[in-house]
């Protein structure tokens, strides 16, 4: 079994070790390979850590997205040395090693055999979860540590001496660290509890090892403090602050999802992959009829809990508890099928090698075989008589959910016939999925009649018994081969490596922007036609207003958001030529001098000023600039009445500001319009500007408003307000003035020193306890 990862390795993973291709499909191009790219530029120039990026959404704080893993030790050290793609690119196939590698180790510390071992292995790294990089690589760093730690716990179980549980505690805490920064916060979360489940449900638990699992996550976090804290404040920021609990039960699992085991297609039409492989999914189901060790009946019980757990609104005692506590910020309960997928891993592999050490019988592995082989014939047969007599029911009732679910949302992206297209599409994969001719159905059919008749009696023959291993090994790996095309994993996500440099239409793009300090955006007629969708646009250096996070920033999206550029992985409106024509003033204000469009456009004043293939050029002359000021400003508190009136006709940003509270001075009734600073600096955190006005005036600076960002007005701290209800400002009196906007990254500094201070720490009592 052991060739079987080489080889499920080399063929997944060998086009991007040959760097050939890469990770550029879907979310990797426009967030994980342009933040990367970005940050490594960073890295590489010198500059220092991009904190902050004006290059998306007018300003975003880019360390403070977890999904950089900006302070994660293997991003530092091979972003600051490798050439980006080589960098980017080697780093997925580095991390399936690790986290292989580490269930082996694992596998083989629990008294496992390199077979069983290498079974685990292979469901860890090559199965639906794919070693975590189903959803992202952020996930696949999170979960290629986990073997390590459940390495670490299984000696502590085991009865390690006392100092190696010193080195082993400090380890673990080194570990968690990089959980913590590895890209995605939230699955470490659901680690840190897995493993405490693990120290409560074995049978080989004492008081002390809780201890030494709470030292070792709270050096964890003093190690990752800077990480930890920036996401932290950007979280209370961002769209996730204040949502409600149906964001929470997004991408919850229903409970027959779990036929997914055996027929994977439906795992995949239900959003769940929750898929190990048919010959292994035997072994696991005979570690039920043997008598059981103490880690198989805690993986039993971990892939119960966290399949119930994904289950999410479906499962009345997760729904009380979110609902209860008010845990909203998090969404997609499936994700803790990764952990289930684990412990399967691991069932998985001790099954195995109970078979080859004949704990468990061949004739007890055909029975199990046979009654799958039953289920897989009746299952689809009982599920085409249910839609045969009640499918209209079926579709009457989807509609009616689709038409509540719209009725739910206060601005609904889609139409409700969208939602009832969706309903309509899924019943026909559903009768697609159930059907015979479905080759999944046969799949699952053909590897278990393969298993039954591997388990048949042959002769007691080392030929023949290797013959036998072989064969099963083979098995598994078409099996997960098959699968392969269905799960996103390596095959769907991986692109042939292009150049990064810009077609002659973004160059032209580019250096309109960068000589009248504009923003870009884009026009296109679906977003499968667009060139530059917000973050991709990071690798060419063209600044875009558009932005695309989980944890974009609650106010500039919410201004932003009916413009079709913004996205917080929520979805975003179609672009529509009506909104933009009625919001043409947000767009003036939001910077965008530079139009890429795929069509003609006529939007008044535009002006044509190149084309390619295709594709059109504009420039906006009445775009705002990076820093102006305004006479009159408006105070609007209601936050709905503020954005109604911000995109509306009767709004104009050259001759008012609008602000949410009353200023200390009264706006006057009539005022020259808005006048341009002159741009004295210009950094990336740090903006000066000097301006001469005739009467106290709000100046506003074109940067999405974060508290980050300070002021100070002739070298004096002033109060950085909110303005237009996205952006910052500050009010200054008549007469010239120097004014500076500068991002504060001093608590930043203050914990990375507190972290590398920790790190020392750790160095210094590892080296002492060696020496004592």
């Amino acid at each position: 079994m052991t060739f079987i990862y080489g080889i499920l390795f080399v063929v997944f993973l060998g086009p991007l070790i040959a760097l050939q291709k890469t990770f550029l499909h879907g979310d990797y191009w426009v967030q994980f390979f342009p933040w990367s790219f970005h940050y490594s530029e960073a890295l590489r120039s010198g500059t220092g850590l991009p904190y902050w990026t004006s290059l998306v959404g007018n300003g975003f704080p880019l360390m403070a997205e977890g999904q950089v893993a900006g302070y994660y030790l293997l991003h530092l050290l091979s972003y600051a040395t490798l050439p980006f793609q080589t960098a980017y690119t080697w780093l997925i196939p580095l991390h399936i090693l690790i986290g292989g590698a580490g269930f082996y180790a694992y596998m083989k510390k629990t008294g496992t055999g390199s077979q069983g071992a290498a079974l685990a292995a292979v469901i860890f790294s090559f199965s639906s979860s794919y070693g975590g990089c189903f959803y992202t690589t952020g996930t696949l760093r999170v979960l290629s540590w986990l073997p390590w730690c459940l390495w670490i716990f299984e000696g502590w179980l085991a009865g390690v001496p006392k100092k190696e549980r010193f080195y082993s505690t400090l380890g673990l805490g080194v570990l968690c660290s990089q959980m913590w920064t590895a890209g995605f916060p939230q699955l470490a979360v659901y680690a840190f509890f897995y493993l405490f489940l693990i120290l409560l449900l074995d049978a080989r638990r004492k008081t002390g090892f809780v201890f030494l699992f709470v030292a070792s996550s709270l050096t964890g976090i003093l190690l990752s403090l800077p990480q930890i804290l920036q996401t932290a404040e950007l979280a209370r920021h961002s769209i996730r602050a204040g949502q409600d609990v149906s964001f929470a039960f997004w991408g919850s699992t229903p409970p027959f999802a779990a036929v997914s085991l055996i027929f994977p297609d439906w795992g995949m039409l239900l959003r769940t992959s929750f898929y190990v492989g048919i010959i292994p999914l035997l072994f696991i189901l005979t570690v039920l009829f043997l008598r059981k060790k103490p880690f198989e009946k805690t993986h039993l019980w971990l892939a119960l809990i966290f399949f119930l757990l994904a289950c999410g609104k479906y499962n009345p005692l997760y729904k009380l508890f979110v609902e209860t506590f008010s845990l909203t910020a998090v969404r997609n309960p499936s994700k803790f099928l990764f952990f289930g997928v684990v412990s399967l891993g691991v069932l998985a592999g001790s099954g195995y090698e109970r078979y080859l050490r004949s704990e468990a019988s061949p004739r007890l592995l055909r029975r199990i075989g046979f009654v799958l082989l039953g289920v897989v014939i009746v299952v689809p047969c009982l599920a085409q008589a249910a839609l045969s007599l009640w499918g209209p029911d079926f579709l009457a009732w989807g509609h009616r959910y689709a038409e509540s679910v719209f009725a739910a949302k206060t601005n609904p992206i889609k139409q409700a016939h969208e939602y009832h297209a969706v309903i309509d599409q899924f019943f026909l994969q559903l009768k697609a999925a159930v059907s015979f001719q479905n080759r999944w159905i046969w799949n699952a059919a053909g590897f278990l009649l393969c298993g039954i008749i591997l388990f048949g009696r042959v002769p007691r023959d080392r030929w023949f018994t290797d013959g036998r291993k072989y064969c099963l090994a083979l098995a598994v790996a078409v099996d997960l081969f098959l699968f392969s095309f269905i799960g996103t994993g390596f095959i769907g996500n991986a692109r042939p490596m292009s150049s990064l440099a810009p077609a002659p239409l973004l160059q032209d793009a580019k250096e309109l922007a960068e000589k009248k300090l504009y923003n870009t955006a884009e026009w296109a007629r679906s977003r499968k036609s667009e060139i530059l969708p917000a973050s991709s646009n990071m690798v060419f250096g063209i600044p875009h207003a558009g932005v695309y996070s989980p944890l974009i920033l609650k106010r500039y999206y919410e201004l932003a958001r009916p413009l079709g550029f913004v996205d917080a992985s929520l979805g975003r409106p179609p672009f529509s030529k009506d909104v933009w024509e009625k919001q043409r003033p947000l767009l003036d204000l939001l910077g965008i001098g530079v139009v890429l469009s795929n069509e003609i456009l006529a939007f008044k004043d535009f002006r044509l000023v190149g084309s390619e293939g295709g594709r059109y050029l504009y420039e906006n002359p009445n775009a705002l600039p990076l820093i102006f000021f305004t006479y009159q400003w408006r105070t609007l508190e209601d936050k709905n009445q503020r954005l109604d009136y911000l995109r509306g006709v009767n709004f104009s940003p050259r001759r008012e500001t609008v602000v949410e509270f009353p200023l200390a001075v009264a706006s006057p009734a009539s005022a020259p319009d808005a006048k341009e600073a002159k741009i004295r600096l210009r950094e990336e955190v740090r903006v000066e500007a000097g301006l001469n006005a005739e009467r106290p005036a709000v100046v506003v600076f074109r940067n999405a408003f974060y508290p980050r960002w300070k002021a100070k007005v002739d070298g004096r701290l002033a109060p950085l307000i909110p303005v237009n209800h996205g952006l910052s400002g500050v009010v200054v009196d008549a007469g010239e003035h120097t004014v500076l906007f500068y991002y504060d990254n001093g608590p930043d500094l203050f914990f990375e020193r507190a972290s590398l201070g920790f790190w020392i720490i750790l160095i210094g009592l590892a080296l002492w306890a060696r020496k004592k």
